[in-house]
């Protein structure tokens, strides 16, 4: 039988193809690598009562969110899930820095993380936060209360004619009590009065409009009696970009 020789046409065909089975393969094994894992994501705020900004320094390396001003947030940033540990820098010498570990953050969840407490020292606490899409014409608010010497409040609003949250406290030994949930309001233009709790007393009221499909953060923050260096009560808002 004679043997069988293929010409130089069919081992440039046979070459050309095992090249491109070659490049095909380190095509799909890139896209595996490059394969998304999904993240968790966290929003800083500074809602210490004292006039400071602060730095974070993340041990994994992953945070670069420089200077947080007093009363400033900043946007969702994406991290590993897991533990994380922070350490907070104030630009203040004489407010010592602070460390804090969040245990387990977990992927494709928003958390939003307070950075508050009293001129002598800072505290911290962590709300996770609804991604959900709303319907139309509606909106959601949240109210937290993060300054140390204010009252505990009863929540109302003008247009809704009835106290909608009672008892929002600062008070450390109750620290489910510093926040509400996502409430759900039409959109449409609001006044949030901060009733003393348990009188009729308006302490402070907030002119707002909810916007559709919005979900909002309205937090207290600073001191009704400030010191001199620190900063004067207020009520401050975060608008969720998730």
């Amino acid at each position: 039988m004679p043997k069988y020789t293929p010409s130089n046409k069919m081992l440039g065909v046979i070459v050309t193809a095992l090249l491109l089975i070659a490049v095909l393969t380190g095509i799909s094994a890139c896209g595996q690598e490059e394969e998304s894992v999904p993240m968790a994501n966290l929003l800083l705020v500074n809602a210490a009562p004292n006039a400071f900004a602060f730095e974070v320094n993340d041990q994994r390396g992953e945070l670069n969110v420089g200077q947080i001003d007093l009363l400033q947030n900043t946007n969702y940033m994406e991290l590993t899930p897991g533990n994380l540990f922070l350490e907070i820098l104030p630009n203040d010498a004489n407010i010592p820095s602070y460390n804090l570990q969040i245990e387990t953050l977990k992927n494709e969840r928003y958390y939003s993380l307070f950075i508050m407490d009293t001129t002598t020292s800072l505290n911290h606490f962590m709300l996770v936060d609804d991604a959900s899409i709303l319907h139309e014409d509606t909106a959601q608010v949240r109210f937290v209360h993060a300054s140390p010497d204010a009252p505990d409040f009863d929540l109302a609003a003008l247009e809704i004619d009835t106290i909608f949250y009672e008892n929002l406290t600062f008070a450390p030994t109750d620290s489910t009590k510093r926040f509400t949930a996502m409430i759900k309001m039409p959109i449409g233009n609001y006044n949030f009065e901060y009733l003393i709790a348990d009188s009729s007393h308006v302490f402070f009221e907030v002119p707002f409009t909810l916007e559709s499909q919005k979900k909002y953060t309205l937090y207290t923050s600073g001191k009704v009696n400030p010191d001199v260096d620190e900063q004067p009560f207020s009520v401050n808002v975060i608008t969720h970009e998730f």
